[in-house]
């Protein structure tokens, strides 16, 4: 699979090392400053929290970095390309990898464990999962909004697998259907990130 011409837009950087005839993708990231924020949901504020997620509560993290964007499928397609230890093809993959901006899915943990390790690997530098509360704090910020741009949801702000309810609605967005890792750049974070 080539690497789209889109991720090197979007800040992606190529990377090949001709003596192990490997290639990788390393992600624009982005700096999530040290400090406390609100993590957990306020269930009186948002209906649709779920008991474990209550009550709010101030976390402190250290200044960390994490991915603007999740991994795509151009990404993980390299993973795959250079067999590396513990990644693994999805069940959807063929149809997966006709879209290599888009996100992948259905990765288990551990597949996703094992592209971190073989993107450490290429790089040398440490890649991993964030932590719960990292990810908490990238994805919503640090005054417990309930969404990465606010309280109010906003369906043009994100990709969700929602069936469509209308025949109009069909015909233009079928269930399921992927979208770039760009696409909704309004469902950004305080950091930036999608």
């Amino acid at each position: 699979m080539a690497v789209s011409e889109t991720l090197l837009s979007l800040g992606f950087e190529r990377h090949v090392r001709p003596a192990r005839d490997a290639v990788w993708l390393i992600p624009p990231v982005c700096s999530v400053q040290a400090g406390p924020f609100i993590m957990g949901t306020d269930c009186e504020k948002d209906s649709q929290a779920r008991s474990n997620e209550c009550p709010q509560h101030v976390v402190s993290l250290p200044t960390f970095e994490i991915a603007i964007y999740p991994v795509t499928v151009a990404e993980y397609a390299l993973a795959l390309s250079a067999r590396a230890f513990g990644v693994e093809q999805p069940d959807n993959w063929e149809e997966q990898s006709q879209f290599p901006s888009h996100p992948v899915s259905g990765l288990t943990w551990y597949d996703a464990i094992a592209y971190a390790h073989w993107l450490t690997d290429m790089t040398g530098e440490h890649w991993r999962l964030p932590t719960e509360a990292e990810w908490e704090k990238a994805a919503r910020g640090q005054d417990g909004r309930i969404y990465p741009w606010g309280d109010t949801w906003d369906p043009e702000n994100v990709s969700i697998w929602e069936e469509a309810t209308t025949p109009a609605d069909r015909a233009t967005q079928p269930f399921g259907a992927p979208m770039p890792i760009d696409a909704h750049p309004l469902g950004a974070s305080p950091y930036g990130v999608l």
